[in-house]
C-alpha cells in the first residue's frame, strides 16, 4: 500500500538546519569571512565580494558547449 507520509520517508531539513560555515581568509583581499563548505588546499577561497567580481570579469557562468557537429557524422 502507498503510504503518504513522505515527511517520515524522506530527509527533511526542517527549521532546525544549520548549515556548517568554515572560517576562511579570502585569496583575493584577505578580508576573514565564511564559506559553506570545507576549502581545499590549493585552491583560491573568495569573499562575496572577491567571488561576484572573478565571476563577472570571467563572464558569467561558464558554459561547457556541447562540441559541433561535422559532416562526417557515422
Amino acid at each position: 500500500m502507498y503510504n503518504d507520509n513522505r515527511r517520515d520517508n524522506n530527509r527533511s531539513f526542517g527549521d532546525n538546519y544549520q548549515r556548517q560555515m568554515y572560517d576562511v581568509k579570502c585569496s583575493d583581499c584577505g578580508k576573514a569571512t565564511q564559506v559553506p563548505f570545507r576549502p581545499k588546499e590549493g585552491l583560491p577561497v573568495y569573499c562575496k565580494d572577491c567571488y561576484f567580481k572573478h565571476k563577472n570579469s570571467e563572464g558569467g557562468s561558464k558554459s561547457y558547449a556541447k562540441k559541433e557537429s561535422t559532416d562526417e557524422e557515422y
